[in-house]
């Protein structure tokens, strides 16, 4: 999965948007409880399940955590 998107500055940008959909779906495909996923945004810390809306919310407006990309 390509996770440059995860350090662009501007949050605002149509390929960060792009990836935080790219990433929704392979999280749904990498993961046995379908409902929620893991939400890797800076406050949840991939600590809590969150719905698809609530995790792509969170990555536009808080930005994903610094860890997850090494």
């Amino acid at each position: 999965m390509d996770k440059s998107w995860i350090n662009l500055n501007d949050r605002r940008l149509r390929q960060y948007k792009d990836g935080v959909t790219a990433f929704i779906k392979f999280a749904h495909e990498n993961n046995p409880q379908k409902e929620k996923i893991r939400c890797p945004c800076r406050y949840c810390a991939n600590i809590f399940f969150q719905t698809d809306s609530v995790v792509e919310n969170h990555l536009l407006i808080n930005g994903m955590q610094s860890s997850y990309i090494e």
